[in-house]
């Protein structure tokens, strides 16, 4: 091969080899470190307070509300005192939310 053939190649082909190591912006550098890797730190507190993660809208089309959007309403549901204390332990944990519903 002649040498300005080969220097031609390596001058054509090195930005490509160059751009294949530079990772620049990794969006999941640091992922690792989290208690749960897929939840930010915004998720966990909104899952610990029961403020849940968006999926009302899916849960409610299924007949399913959660139990902070049956119990702001109660007064106007006309939850029982019973009804709205089950609502209350689902929230604080002491209830899997089980509750013979559906």
């Amino acid at each position: 091969m002649k040498p300005w053939i080969a220097a031609l190649l390596i001058l054509v082909a090195a930005p490509a080899i160059g751009q294949q190591h530079q990772h620049g912006h990794l969006p999941y550098a640091g992922l690792e470190q989290r208690d749960i890797k897929a939840l930010s730190e915004r998720q966990m507190g909104d899952l610990r307070a029961v403020r849940g993660m968006g999926l009302a809208l899916a849960a409610e089309l299924n007949g399913y509300p959660g139990p902070l959007h049956v119990l702001e309403p109660s007064d106007k549901l006309g939850l029982s005192v019973e009804q709205k204390g089950e609502g209350a332990a689902v929230i604080r944990g002491d209830d899997d939310g089980g509750g013979g519903g559906r």
